[in-house]
C-alpha cells in the first residue's frame, strides 16, 4: 500500500518505526514486519527520516537485535556478508 512511501509527523517511515519498536512486542514478531516493509518498499532502506537517520542508523541506536541490525546492513550494503 501506499501508506508505507508516506512519511510521519517526525519524517519516519514505517520501515524506520518497526526497527524503532522492536521491543516490548510480543505479539508481533517486529523482524518479520521490518523484512515485509523493506521488501514493499525497498527504496525506504536509503530514505532518512526526520533526523537524517537511515533505518539502521535508527535499528543501532534503539539497540535493535543483532539478526535485524544484519539483515539491514546487508539490505543497505549488497554484497556485505
Amino acid at each position: 500500500p501506499d501508506s508505507i512511501r508516506i512519511k510521519d509527523h517526525e519524517g519516519s517511515l514505517a520501515l524506520h518505526l518497526s526497527v524503532r519498536h522492536h521491543k516490548g512486542r510480543l505479539w508481533v514478531n517486529m523482524r518479520e514486519i521490518t523484512m515485509i516493509l523493506y521488501r514493499a518498499f525497498p527504496q525506504a532502506i536509503s530514505i532518512p527520516d526526520g533526523q537524517g537517520n537511515i533505518a539502521l542508523h535508527v535499528a543501532i541506536r534503539y539497540q535493535g537485535p543483532d539478526e535485524m541490525i544484519r539483515y539491514l546492513m546487508q539490505a543497505h550494503l549488497p554484497g556485505l556478508s
